[in-house]
C-alpha cells in the first residue's frame, strides 16, 4: 500500500508546481512510460470484443490499433535511429500487450472486462491512450521537420498517420475481412482524423513554422486539449465533445469540398461499351472466287411395278359355224337362233385365272384346222396345248342344239 501512495504522489507532484506551459509539458513528460503503456494496452485489449472468437485476428487488430501509427511512420521514416517499430525494439510493448490482451477478452467470468467498465479505470486508461498518441504525433513532427526542413508535407503527413495510422490499418483488416461494423475512418473521416491532422498541423505551425510558442509549450497545449476531450467525452458523449467538427464545417464551406458521408456510396450506373467501329472497306479482302464444281447428273432410280388389280382376259371364244344351204333351216325363212355367250367364270376362278403382272403376259395362239373335223389348236404362254378332241366334242354339242332349237320352233 505504501508503494501505491509513493508512486500516486511522483506521479502528482509535478503537476502541483507547474507555473507555465513549459512546466506543464515537463510534468507530462515525468509520467512513468510503463504506466501510460500499461494503461494504453488495457484500454486497446477492449475494443474489439466481437473478434474474440477469432483469436489471430483478434490480437492483430488490437495492436494495429494500439501502435500502428508508430508503426506505419517508422516505415516511411525508414531510419530505425530516428523512428523504430516499437514491438521489434523493445520487449515491453509485446509482453505488455500479450497479457493485457488475454486478460481483457479471456479472463475468466469476464472479470477484468467488468472492472474496466467503471467509469475512473475507463477514463484513466484512455487518458493513457490520449497522452501516447499526442506524444507520438509530436515526436514525428519532430522527426520529419529534422529530416525535410524545408518540405510542408513531411510534418503534416507523418504527423497525422501517427494519431490515426492505427485505424486507418485496423477499418482495413477489420472490412477486408468483412467484420467491420460500420465506415471506415479513411472513407468517412471522423474525430480521429480530423484531430490528428489539426493536432499536427497546429503543433507544426505554432512551434515550427513560426515562433509563436516554443516547442514544449506547443505539446503541452496539444496534450491538454487532448486529455480535455478525453474526460469530457467519458461524461458528455463524444458527439458533444467533438471540438473538431465545427472547424471541418467552416473549412469545408470555405473550399467548396462536402462534408463525407458515413453511409453506402451510391455508385452511378455503369455506362454501356462503345460499339466497335465498321472496319473499312478498304481493310477488309474481297472474298476469292471459288471454281465452279462440275456438276454430274445423277440418274434417277426405275420406278418400281405397282400391281394393279384387273379382271382378267375373257378366253377368246370360237364363232360359231355359218349354217348350211341345206341345212335345217325351214323354208319359211326363219332365223337361225343366236348362239348363247358362254358363262363367266366365277370370281373365285377369275381369281386364280388372273395373270401375275410381274411376270411377262402368256402368248395365245389360236391355230384353226383345216377341213371338216381337224377342232382348233390353242397354244398358251407356257407351251401347253389344247385338246383337238374336246374342240370337236364342244362342236357337236353346238350342233346338236340348233338341231333341238329348229325342232321346238316348228
Amino acid at each position: 500500500m505504501d508503494d501505491v501512495l509513493k508512486a500516486s504522489r511522483a506521479i502528482v507532484e509535478p503537476f502541483l508546481g507547474v507555473a507555465s506551459a513549459s512546466d506543464l509539458y515537463g510534468a507530462y513528460k515525468s509520467l512513468p512510460y510503463e504506466m501510460l503503456l500499461l494503461g494504453h494496452c488495457i484500454y486497446v485489449g477492449t475494443m474489439f470484443p466481437e473478434l474474440k472468437h477469432r483469436f489471430l485476428l483478434h490480437f492483430l487488430v488490437t495492436y494495429l490499433a494500439g501502435f500502428g501509427g508508430g508503426m506505419l511512420t517508422a516505415l516511411l521514416i525508414t531510419d530505425p535511429d530516428k523512428a523504430h517499430i516499437n514491438i521489434l525494439a523493445h520487449n515491453q510493448v509485446g509482453v505488455y500487450l500479450t497479457i493485457c490482451w488475454w486478460v481483457m477478452a479471456y479472463c475468466p467470468f469476464n472479470l477484468a472486462a467488468r472492472l474496466h467498465s467503471f467509469l475512473p479505470v475507463r477514463m484513466f486508461t484512455k487518458a493513457c491512450v490520449t497522452v501516447m498518441r499526442a506524444n507520438l504525433m509530436i515526436a514525428r513532427v519532430d522527426v520529419a521537420v529534422a529530416m525535410y526542413p524545408t518540405v510542408l508535407a513531411a510534418p503534416l503527413i507523418l504527423g497525422t498517420l501517427a494519431g490515426c495510422g492505427g485505424k486507418f490499418l485496423s477499418d482495413a483488416l477489420r472490412g477486408g475481412m468483412g467484420v467491420l461494423p460500420g465506415t471506415s475512418e479513411l472513407a468517412a473521416p471522423g474525430f480521429v482524423w480530423r484531430s490528428a491532422f489539426l493536432g499536427a498541423a497546429g503543433y507544426w505551425a505554432a512551434c515550427k513554422a513560426t515562433a509563436l510558442l516554443t516547442s514544449a509549450e506547443a505539446a503541452a497545449v496539444l496534450i491538454t486539449v487532448l486529455l480535455v476531450h478525453s474526460v469530457v467525452s467519458d461524461l458528455l458523449g463524444a458527439a458533444a465533445s467533438d471540438f473538431t467538427y465545427p472547424i471541418a464545417r467552416v473549412l469545408h464551406t470555405l473550399s467548396l469540398v462536402p462534408m463525407p458521408t458515413a453511409g453506402p456510396v451510391a455508385l452511378a450506373p455503369a455506362k454501356p461499351a462503345p460499339a466497335p467501329a465498321p472496319a473499312k472497306k478498304a481493310d477488309v479482302p474481297a472474298p476469292r472466287a471459288l471454281p465452279a464444281k462440275p456438276t454430274v447428273p445423277v440418274p434417277k432410280p426405275a420406278p418400281a411395278p405397282v400391281a394393279r388389280a384387273s379382271s382378267p382376259a375373257p378366253a377368246p371364244v370360237a364363232p360359231a359355224p355359218a349354217p348350211k344351204a341345206n341345212g335345217v333351216a325351214k323354208a319359211n325363212g326363219a332365223a337361225a337362233p343366236a348362239a348363247v355367250a358362254p358363262a363367266a367364270p366365277p370370281k373365285k376362278q377369275a381369281a386364280e385365272a388372273a395373270p401375275d403382272v410381274s411376270a411377262p403376259k402368256a402368248e395365245v395362239t389360236v391355230v384353226k384346222s383345216g377341213g371338216g373335223g381337224g377342232g382348233e389348236w390353242i397354244t398358251v404362254g407356257g407351251g401347253k396345248k389344247a385338246d383337238p378332241k374336246k374342240g370337236d366334242a364342244k362342236k357337236k354339242g353346238d350342233k346338236a342344239e340348233a338341231k333341238a332349237e329348229s325342232k321346238k320352233a316348228r
